[in-house]
């Protein structure tokens, strides 16, 4: 699980409400660091140069509407996950703040209840956070392993069980003339010898076939069709 603290606003005019919420975010089991503002011109404010990760924010507020802060703080840019909190008892802001494209919503009724749905709230986004971790892992892994095989001058080929091919090296793509995106998900035995069956069918033994069966690795010889034929 990631530690680091989440940066999280809470927008709320009422005082004890607000006071209460920051508590209760700060006495739970997720790290956070947390900003508050009691209107829409604050809340600009504190987050001109301190983007919040996550932001709850009350729908009604003295100056201007949730829903405008959102919108405006968007404008800004940035990655800021959404909770719009409101006593949704009307079908046109549900309307609006689905329109708004917010990310989650938190229905504010009696407090044991309204610190309930904050606590949904903050595990779908510690979810989401840590499935961006390791999406953002997986890629970076994926670049490493990518430029291995393209720092190699020989042609390779990485293959599933399923005969389809996962990788291919920049030496690959010009012997084919076809972009990494055209040889990628292709069976290999369709993009290197221009067949509907797999090479143990034809004249030319699979290696692949072979290292499944036995689990022995395998050296054979095969003439593949290239861009020049």
């Amino acid at each position: 699980m990631d530690t680091k603290p989440i940066k999280i606003l809470v927008v709320e005019d009422s005082t004890p409400q607000r006071s209460r919420i920051i508590h209760h975010i700060e006495s739970g089991e997720i790290p956070a660091e947390v900003i508050s503002a009691a209107d829409v011109r604050t809340a600009l404010a504190v987050t001109s140069d301190n983007v919040p990760d996550l932001a709850f924010i009350d729908q009604y507020l003295p100056d201007r509407k949730g829903i405008d802060l959102i919108r405006m703080m968007k404008n800004r840019g940035g990655n800021t996950y959404f909770i719009l909190m409101a006593a949704f008892g009307s079908e046109e802001i549900v309307q609006e703040a689905t329109h708004q494209d917010i990310d989650d919503f938190v229905n504010k009724g009696e407090e044991k209840a309204t610190m309930a749905a904050i606590d949904f709230a903050l595990e779908k986004y510690q979810k989401r956070r840590e499935k961006q971790k390791i999406q953002e892992t997986q890629s970076e892994q994926c670049d490493f392993l990518n430029s291995i095989l393209n720092g190699i001058n020989e042609g390779l080929i990485v293959i599933d069980c399923d005969y389809k091919i996962r990788n291919v090296n920049t030496y690959i793509v010009k012997q084919y003339g076809k972009t990494q995106e055209k040889l990628i998900g292709r069976h290999c035995y369709e993009a290197t010898h221009k067949t509907s069956e797999v090479c143990q069918a034809t004249k030319y033994q699979c290696p692949l076939v072979y290292v499944v069966e036995t689990g022995e690795s395998c050296h054979t010889e095969h003439i593949h069709k290239v861009r020049d034929g």
